[in-house]
């Protein structure tokens, strides 16, 4: 990634991650919300991709259409990801212990992972 590329992606990360981030996003947008970034630290959208193609039992991601160019809605985005997290979470409650406990408020969490 050049040094105009990382500074880019600096920018659009400081923004979406700000209160004042947009309430619709790009898929290119949503992976950088998300922190969907490869090893080289560029966003990637394969997941965002595979999980709007979901079948309706499967949790698909909420997608929007701005004439034919997909959106997504921020509020969507934060209620699917609480679905998404208790249907991972009631599907691996077999009395294993995550390390990692999940975030009730997201706001609080890339609050606090912004810090």
């Amino acid at each position: 990634m050049s040094l105009d590329e990382r500074k880019i992606a600096e920018n659009l990360f400081e923004l979406i991650t700000s209160n004042a981030a947009p309430d619709w996003f790009t898929e290119q947008e949503l992976a950088v919300y998300l922190r969907l970034v490869d090893k080289d630290g560029k966003p990637t959208t394969a997941g965002i991709k595979t999980w709007r193609k979901r079948n309706p039992g499967d949790n698909p991601l909420p997608v929007r259409y701005v004439g034919d160019k997909p959106r997504f809605f921020r509020p969507d985005v934060i209620r699917w990801t609480e679905e998404e997290t208790r249907r991972k979470n009631s599907e691996h409650d077999n009395g294993v212990v995550t390390p990692f406990p999940s975030e009730v408020n997201n706001a609080s969490a890339l609050t606090a992972a912004a810090s």
